[in-house]
């Protein structure tokens, strides 16, 4: 199964096979990606909107995450499904939720947008990368870790191998 995403707000769900699946519709404002949960069937579509949606695919919206200022750029869950992470184009942080609503840390450290946020295969790493430049790695407790610096421009994607293990 596939799903994608659109700026006409809504979610679609089709078959490798190209046959649509499913509709969602009703989002208060365009998507610009999707993630999905590992193990239940959920997903979660970053939105040009101040709130994540958090929905059971079956079509029950479970949760909205809405204490953000600005336009959600990307959401990951962890690899337990029990902790989502989101950023946003111009807060310069990544908030990370328990999937119940608690809040459980606010990832500040880059000097501009972050654009995407990846979990570690054992969960306990969490990586961000940044229109600073730099790719950072937290605790998943909130603690900053390391600084990765190299790159010359804007650093639009991290994510871990899951082939590999975290040594740390």
């Amino acid at each position: 199964m596939l799903a994608t995403a659109s700026k006409d707000k809504t979610v679609k769900f089709w078959s490798i096979a190209g046959k649509k699946l499913e509709d969602f519709k009703g989002f208060n404002s365009g998507l610009i990606g999707i993630w999905f949960s590992r193990k239940d069937n959920k997903f979660a579509p970053a939105t040009s909107g101040v709130t994540i949606p958090f929905w059971q695919r079956k079509g029950e919206k479970i949760k909205i995450f809405n204490n953000t200022s600005d336009c959600i750029w990307s959401v990951i869950f962890s690899q337990d499904d029990r902790t989502i992470a989101a950023t946003r184009t111009t807060e310069k942080a990544v908030k990370v939720w328990s999937v119940d609503g608690n809040q459980k840390a606010v990832l500040k450290g880059h000097t501009d947008g972050v654009n995407s946020v990846s979990f570690s295969p054992d969960g306990h790493i969490i990586a961000t990368a940044s229109w600073d430049k730099t790719v950072r790695l937290w605790s998943k407790e909130g603690q900053e870790i390391a600084t990765l610096k190299g790159h010359s421009d804007g650093v639009h994607s991290v994510i871990f191998s899951l082939a590999m293990t975290v040594k740390r």
